[in-house]
């Protein structure tokens, strides 16, 4: 879903998502922020934002989200990869919110919107880090 003024000439769309996670919404969204003077840059992005939430009953580390970028073509042109915003676990069933800033190369048609975590399991993970199960 694109959320614009200024609409743009690329669409974003799921990529892999890890089964542990589900991607609630997101959209793409011009955030204009013009230079006060003639000196100053002008700081106004394309942002993709959404919610990210753990489906399992554990926690979740190592959050991971990538913006692929694709021309036409289908051929890939980079990617923007970010740890979610200093969360360094998820508890079981939590969402929280994600805000990229997009880089976007010349020529891009498609974002692909990528998210991975690890689920925190085992003896060790119960013992020191309170995971369930």
């Amino acid at each position: 879903m694109i959320v614009n003024s200024q609409l743009p000439s690329f669409s974003i769309k799921l990529g892999k998502i890890s089964t542990c996670l589900e991607i609630d919404d997101y959209i793409v969204r011009y955030i204009s922020d013009p230079p006060e003077d003639e000196d100053d840059k002008d700081l106004s992005s394309y942002q993709a934002q959404g919610h990210l939430t753990n489906t399992t009953d554990y926690s979740l580390d190592n959050l991971v989200i990538d913006i692929s970028y694709y021309d036409k073509e289908d051929n890939f042109l980079g990617l923007n990869k970010t740890g979610v915003f200093n969360v360094e676990e998820m508890d079981p069933n939590e969402t929280i919110s994600f805000d990229i800033t997009l880089d976007l190369p010349e020529g891009v048609k498609t974002c692909l919107l990528n998210a991975s975590a690890r689920i925190i399991t085992g003896w060790w993970a119960r013992m020191f880090l309170g995971a369930k199960k």
